[in-house]
């Protein structure tokens, strides 16, 4: 069983992660109970969040982009679930409850 909690977020055009490779990885998670979301970005492919993707992709010849609407929206969504933790922890830390 996994504990933590898992976040995903997947280019879902990405060659390097075909989709049975994302089918099973889900169905690993489901059969583990883990707490997981997993979000797809249409027309994104690997290494998005990386802004030297597209450099990289021409010097080693790999499908690799920088999408930089998707990643905003990653960033965005980070800062939310780090501030409801950082909520929790202080909400935690003013009733005295560790």
């Amino acid at each position: 069983m996994i504990k933590a909690k898992i976040r995903v977020y997947n280019g879902e055009d990405d060659k390097m992660n075909p989709p049975e490779t994302v089918d099973k990885f889900m169905q690993e998670m489901r059969d583990a109970k883990a707490d997981f979301q997993f979000i797809n970005y249409p027309g994104v492919i690997h290494s998005f969040t990386n802004p030297d993707a597209d450099e990289l992709a021409k010097k080693f010849e790999l499908p690799l982009g920088y999408n930089a609407e998707a990643d905003k929206e990653i960033m965005g969504r980070y800062d939310q679930l780090l501030c409801r933790g950082l909520q929790k922890i202080t909400a935690r830390s003013n009733t005295g409850v560790e």
